[in-house]
């Protein structure tokens, strides 16, 4: 059969354009297929067992899955990380003028804390010691569920850095394993998609707060070891040092860290010195299309911001070495992950990850939402996309790289943007009668074709 069929297209002719169009010498071919079912499918004796095996698949498993999905879709958020009420609820209870303190209030009312705190009675002499220890100022007025309350002593007592005495509260320090997660998924997002700027850095900052345990307005020298409060507020340490922050402290002498840290051992102070050296530095720079010169005013702009990760000895010890040989240090390699953030009084270990924003003028907010970022293999290349400004003239951007562990790390960039009035594309006379001359022998042809019809 075969072989007269293939004699047929070499021989026929239709046979031969048939199979030359179709692939067939008989024209186009219907599709067949076909499946193989195991013998027992289609026993008689085998009948009912057939009939419960379609009944459960396609009345039972299916529908379950499909009502099973789509109620983990309206709990939680697209990583299944955040529930959809705690986004309610920040949403709900978020201003333009909150402070850290109502940043922790609003997060104290995140429903994931509900079965953590359960078997903690609010009564609880243990927890109403920290409320007395801590001094909160101000409370929500509509945030008085005792989760709420629970949850707000127990992240308080951690910023505070106090000692739990109970060990019921101690089990109970879960609640601020859920924080990294609920600030960068869920209340970031929600506070910068109202345009609160500056309550969406407070945000960030009240996380790099949580990661460090330390309070508002706390001194970033107090992340290094062996370095408190008090000893930064020691007449002796203010008048002999002068240094305010951790990269003035990486940059002065060896002999003057020894004396003003005089009371530590050689291997404390080398531990001071490792951590602080260690601690990350950005280098930040962004390109908007060609330099940013004359883009059309209202027109959407790309910006591409490029972010290299040093540490702050790499950074010191390069600007050093470009002065005399122009030679820029390299970031480490993290094996495609970001690296460990140092935290060591966080009760896990939290991975380094970075807020970038593109802000206005004159502080008229962010410009498109902005957006964590994790630097692997120490660097990273985002692109951004905002609306030029409206009006002509030089504008500048400035781009925001904030830290969501250690506490004061933000860098920023300057850029600058040139807007222009729109191009207004003009036909030349030339294109005209072109499109005119090409309209014409279009009706001409048309005119043509429609005579030779017959009705």
């Amino acid at each position: 059969m075969a072989l007269t069929k293939a004699y047929k297209a070499l021989t026929n002719p239709l046979a031969r354009e048939n199979f030359e169009k179709y692939g067939h010498p008989d024209g186009p071919q219907s599709l067949n297929t076909f499946f193989a079912i195991p013998q027992w499918f289609v026993e008689k004796r085998n009948y009912w067992k057939v009939v419960l095996l379609y009944f459960s698949a396609f009345i039972l498993i299916a529908p379950t899955s499909v009502v099973i999905t789509w109620k983990n879709y309206r709990k939680y958020m697209d990583n299944k990380k955040v529930l959809r009420q705690s986004c309610e609820a920040y949403f709900r209870f978020t201003t333009g003028s909150l402070s850290s303190e109502g940043i922790m209030n609003v997060l104290s009312a995140s429903v994931e804390f509900v079965d953590l705190v359960v078997d903690l009675k609010i009564y609880d002499p243990s927890l109403q010691s920290i409320f007395r220890r801590v001094k909160l100022s101000s409370f929500h007025p509509k945030l008085t569920a005792s989760y709420c309350q629970k949850s707000l002593a127990l992240i308080a007592a951690h910023i505070h850095r106090l000692s739990l005495p109970s060990p019921v509260l101690s089990s109970q320090l879960k609640v601020v394993l859920l924080l990294p997660d609920l600030v960068r998924v869920g209340l970031v997002p929600v506070l910068s998609s109202k345009g609160y700027k500056e309550t969406t850095l407070k945000a960030v900052y009240f996380l790099q707060m949580v990661t460090q345990a330390l309070k508002e307005n706390s001194s970033s020298l107090e992340m290094l070891p062996y370095i408190t409060s008090d000893r930064i507020l020691e007449r002796e340490f203010k008048s002999r040092s002068g240094v305010s922050a951790i990269i003035e402290f990486v940059q002065i002498p060896l002999e003057s860290k020894r004396a003003w840290l005089h009371d530590l051992t050689t291997q404390q102070l080398q531990d001071v010195i490792a951590v602080s050296e260690n601690l990350p530095y950005l280098k930040v720079d962004g390109k908007i299309g060609s330099d940013g010169e004359g883009v059309p005013v209202g027109s959407v702009v790309t910006v591409v911001i490029y972010i290299q990760r040093t540490t702050i000895n790499e950074y010191i010890s390069g600007r050093a070495k470009e002065s005399k040989a122009q030679t820029v240090p390299k970031a480490k390699h993290t094996n495609g992950k970001p690296p460990f953030a140092y935290c060591p009084h966080f009760p896990s270990p939290l991975r380094e990850s970075w807020l970038v924003a593109l802000s206005g003028p004159r502080d008229e907010g962010f410009l498109c939402l902005p957006q964590f970022v994790d630097l692997l293999h120490g660097k990273a290349e985002i692109k951004m996309n905002f609306q030029a400004p409206i009006e002509k003239g030089r504008h500048n951007i400035e781009i925001e790289v904030m830290s969501n562990t250690y506490l004061g790390f933000c860098f920023k960039k300057m850029i600058s943007i040139t807007t222009c009035e729109k191009k207004v594309v003009e036909a030349s006379s030339y294109d005209m009668e072109e499109t005119e001359s090409s309209q014409s022998s279009d009706v001409s042809a048309i005119e043509s074709d429609s005579s030779e019809v017959e009705y």
